[in-house]
């Protein structure tokens, strides 16, 4: 048998980028440390999936958001911004992530390729915000085999 030689594997495909930030009431991004928050407060919130420039027509990505348990998710989910023809709908079935407050499923289409969805939702301030440690929440894809998370 003969030897073979060291070999690198390229990907071909590309992970979709996921960027989650807090935003003031002027669409701004801030920064979670920088902010004083009360009990009852609601903040806002944009998570931004940025579709590989490598997608195929027809794949699917799933985006998800699993609040800590000092914030309550006011069921206000809405695609701020969809720069392609992607479809962009409610997960359902075996799509939803059981323990996120909001799943929704992005389905590539040609001319979304390589372009961003946009979504913004609201989440309040509630009695278990007690410590500054606790306050970290996740948004979260699922694309092909992969999971991928952005935290704030």
């Amino acid at each position: 048998m003969a030897a073979t030689s060291d070999i690198t594997i390229n990907e071909k495909n590309t992970y979709p980028p996921l960027d989650k930030t807090q935003v003031d009431e002027d669409g701004n991004s801030q920064s979670d440390a920088a902010q004083n928050v009360a009990i009852g407060d609601v903040l806002n919130y944009e998570v931004k999936v940025t579709i590989p420039a490598t997608a195929k027509a027809g794949d699917t990505i799933i985006v998800y958001d699993t609040p800590s348990a000092g914030l309550t998710y006011n069921g206000d989910i809405a695609v701020k911004s969809n720069e392609g023809s992607a479809t962009v709908a409610a997960a359902t079935g075996d799509d939803v992530v059981s323990d996120a407050a909001w799943t929704w499923k992005i389905t590539v289409t040609a001319d979304s390729q390589g372009k961003d969805v946009v979504f913004a939702f609201t989440m309040t301030v509630n009695a278990n915000a007690l410590t500054d440690g606790e306050k970290e929440n996740t948004s979260g894809l699922k694309y092909g085999n992969e999971i991928g998370r952005a935290h704030v």
